[in-house]
């Protein structure tokens, strides 16, 4: 089957993320702004992959847009955030929550760490932080909000890759 990989990514890991899963199927991997409709209509199988951020999914709008073109094809969501991915159902309801128009099931879901490093951010988030170390949150729970942290694993799509080869996306020797 032919797939290609869609992605949002802010600061890096759902790019690397959707880098090594391109690396490893041989598939095409685009940031949303360079996906032609050509390319997604040549595929059998679509990853998404964006990062949560507050609840939220950026590629939310992009696949909002081309949701026609995307309930045709196989779907696999990719999930990064701040969270281990060993929290999978927060990733799964963050995915049902914001893509659930695409009528995905839960299978298709996969959560996985990601970074959130307060000194790379910029703009709205660097603010969003500032304003959070400000609150009248007690010092453990302000702490808990505010720490660095770093999840990313490659390990993760172990579990996206063992999915690919039992749909039959792949083949089982692919890798």
């Amino acid at each position: 089957m032919k797939g290609m990989i869609v992605y949002y990514s802010k600061y890096g890991s759902t790019r690397a993320y959707a880098e090594l899963l391109a690396d490893k199927t041989g598939w095409t991997a685009r940031a949303i702004k360079t996906a032609s409709k050509k390319e997604l209509m040549d595929a059998d199988v679509l990853v998404l992959a964006s990062l949560i951020r507050i609840g939220k999914m950026p590629i939310r709008k992009w696949a909002k847009s081309h949701a026609s073109a995307l309930k045709k094809k196989h779907l696999i969501i990719l999930a990064t955030g701040g969270n281990p991915a060993s929290e999978k159902d927060y990733y799964k309801q963050n995915i049902l929550k914001n893509l659930g128009f695409l009528n995905l099931k839960p299978e298709q879901c996969f959560g996985l760490g990601g970074r959130k490093i307060r000194a790379e951010m910029k703009g709205m988030d660097a603010f969003m932080f500032n304003m959070l170390e400000k609150l009248p949150a007690g010092p453990e729970e302000r702490d808990d909000i505010l720490r660095d942290v770093d999840h990313f694993d490659p390990a993760g799509l172990d579990r996206v890759l063992d999915y690919m080869k039992d749909q039959k996306l792949i083949q089982k020797g692919r890798e």
